[in-house]
């Protein structure tokens, strides 16, 4: 009876930890999903590929969907705020 207790306890401690690993690595897919697909899209609008990567896998869909809804960066080249003064 004792040996049918033990293989249970030790059944149960195996399948927590199992599914304990099983959660940690949800968070991680995710991470690394959703920086891939944030930063794809960020560099083919000449973007800084590493910096999108860490900002998709922080904030997940937010920064998908940042990366989708921005401009490109040749956008911004050739528009300034700041005019040189005419004389």
């Amino acid at each position: 009876m004792l040996n049918g207790l033990f293989r249970f306890v030790g059944f149960s401690i195996l399948s927590a930890l199992l599914l304990r690993g099983l959660l940690l690595l949800v968070p991680i897919v995710g991470f690394v999903v959703f920086g891939y697909f944030t930063s794809r899209i960020a560099a083919e609008k000449g973007r800084n590929l590493t910096g999108w990567f860490f900002l998709g896998g922080f904030t997940g869909l937010f920064g998908l969907v940042a990366a989708l809804i921005m401009l490109p960066a040749e956008y911004y080249v050739g528009s300034s705020s700041r005019r040189p003064p005419t004389t």
